[in-house]
Formats: structure tokens, sequence, C-alpha cells
């Protein structure tokens, strides 16, 4: 039996968000790709995909929690929704087993998250093989960029 095409890089960027315990694949708006939408569910995710898990602490006014505080909460996925118009950030930022990976893990170029070396190194290969990544500053996972100097 053949084995099944692989969806190219660009597919898995349009269609999927993957994390380390968490897959979606949602349909985009582009007829010739997808099938029309059945239901109304764009109205209530405009971006498709769910939101992802975010650490607030209500101190001093309501924050995103960083990994040392105590007494923080996960926001409702509908607060969170009206609260945020897009989703930052990648899907495991409030997961303390991978939070030291996170950055190595972001795209420099596109700022996709993968939740392995394996998948970002094949997207690098197949979406970006002319980029010299000493040249694009590293993101962290709050969004900050910094010089790379490890190389």
């Amino acid at each position: 039996m053949p084995q099944p095409e692989y969806p190219s890089q660009e597919c898995l960027a349009t269609h999927v968000t993957a994390s380390r315990y968490f897959l979606q694949v949602v349909k985009c708006d582009n007829k010739e790709c997808c099938a029309p939408f059945r239901s109304s569910l764009k109205t209530v995710l405009p971006y498709g995909f769910l939101p992802l898990p975010l650490c607030v602490i209500n101190s001093a006014g309501l924050n995103v929690a960083s990994d040392d505080d105590e007494g923080h909460t996960f926001f409702h996925c509908f607060i969170w929704l009206q609260w945020c118009q897009q989703v930052p950030g990648p899907y495991n930022a409030c997961c303390p087993i991978v939070s030291d990976f996170i950055a190595n893990r972001i795209c420099r170029v596109c700022k996709l998250y993968f939740p392995s070396n394996a998948m970002i190194i094949q997207h690098k290969r197949q979406m970006h093989p002319k980029v010299k990544l000493s040249e694009v500053p590293r993101t962290d996972q709050s969004g900050s960029q910094h010089e790379d100097r490890d190389r």
C-alpha cells in the first residue's frame, strides 16, 4: 500500500496549530482549498482556532502570570476571546514542562510555534530554505526580540 502524501508546510501553517498536548486542524476561508463552513463557528472563533490557555493573575490589575507567580488562574475561553483580538504566542506558554524550550521552537521568520525540534527543522527547510537565521532576530515567548548570542 502506498504511503499517503504528507501535507505541505504551507498547508500545515494555514490549517494546523500544534502544541505538546493539543492539535487543532481547521478549514480556511479559501474556497479553492476547503469546502465552505457548514456552521457559524467563525462568529465564535474568528481565527478558527481555540485561543491558547492563558495564565493570569489579579494583582494591581489583570496581568499575564509568569512561572513564579502563585495564585494564577486560566482565563475562560470566551473571556479570552473578548480580551484579545488575536491568538498570541504558543499554546504551551503556560506549560512549565516545556517553557524552557519555547523560544527555540518558534520560527524566527514567520513566528509560528512548533511542539518539536523535528517539526521546526522540517518547516525551516521547506518554507525558508534561503533565509540565514543569523540575520533574523530571535523572538522569545513574550514576543520580545533580541540578538542571537549563541552563534
